[in-house]
């Protein structure tokens, strides 16, 4: 793996859930970026999906330049399964 000397192509990746007011959960697929700590893309969706973590990262990659390593957030490995059954790391 190449070293990373600052964070400029780095992504970050992470799928919160969200209890609504009427007990309904929803999903927030985001991708940050690291080093100016911005939202670069989101998207959410009443299922967690491959297609919902594909859709947030289009649109990051739409608006910004691609990234050389994506970090992935979240407490279990569905989020990474998720990303890598979207093929978006190819």
């Amino acid at each position: 793996m190449r070293h990373l000397h600052d964070l400029s192509d780095v992504w970050q990746i992470d799928i919160t859930y969200i209890q609504l007011p009427n007990h309904r959960w929803v999903y927030l697929a985001n991708v940050l970026d690291s080093e100016k700590i911005r939202l670069l893309g989101c998207k959410i969706g009443d299922t967690m999906t491959a297609e919902l973590t594909k859709n947030s990262l289009n649109m990051s990659s739409d608006k910004h330049r691609n990234p050389i390593f994506i970090q992935i957030w979240g407490h279990n490995t569905r989020v990474l399964s998720l990303i890598l059954n979207a093929k978006i790391m190819a």
